[in-house]
């Protein structure tokens, strides 16, 4: 016969060691999920280099100056209004107000990314949870949130994570694999 009706005995003392191997993923995720380091792996820095909200480079057609004249000649009132709003809320001269408005043609996303990095460095605050606190009326009440909401998604990632290993497992010992002969 090409295939046994029975697995071999290697086959079988195969099968037995690697019952005795099946907590060990478990384990070893359950270290690493509960591990400060690889909690705060992913966490984002506060030194992080500006990138455009879909991931890609601005397209860079023409730069910042061309664009700042076409949407001069496009509605040469609304700049005006723009560029001086711009010179009296935040007290710069034309060229320096020009010149952030043309920043912010060119590249919308990058600039409001930098500006809101730019702002965070200002009033000294590290990361994204120190400033939320920070800015918050009620600062203990945010904290608490902020790390119920953190402590419950690493809790429900470990437990979809071990579901899926339970599932590998459980399909690894309901359907083996059997060489053919």
């Amino acid at each position: 016969r090409i295939f046994p009706s029975r697995p071999s005995l290697e086959i079988r003392h195969t099968m037995r060691s690697f019952r005795n191997l099946a907590p060990l993923p478990f384990l070893l995720l359950f270290s690493l999920t509960r591990s400060p380091l690889l909690a705060d792996a992913f966490a984002p820095r506060a030194a992080s280099p500006p990138v455009r909200s879909r991931g890609l480079p601005p397209l860079n057609l023409f730069g910042g100056k061309t664009a700042l004249d076409l949407e001069k000649k496009k509605n040469p009132a609304q700049f005006e209004t723009t560029i001086k709003g711009l010179m009296r809320q935040k007290k710069l001269s034309r060229a320096e107000a020009e010149s952030r408005y043309a920043d912010y043609l060119n590249d919308p996303e990058g600039f409001a990314l930098r500006a809101a990095e730019a702002d965070a460095k200002t009033k000294g605050y590290r990361d994204w949870r120190e400033r939320a606190i920070g800015e918050s009326d009620d600062p203990e009440g945010t904290r608490e949130r902020i790390d119920g909401f953190i402590s419950f998604n690493r809790n429900r990632g470990t437990a979809i994570i071990l579901a899926f290993f339970a599932a590998a497992i459980y399909y690894s010992e309901t359907h083996p694999f059997v060489p053919g002969g």
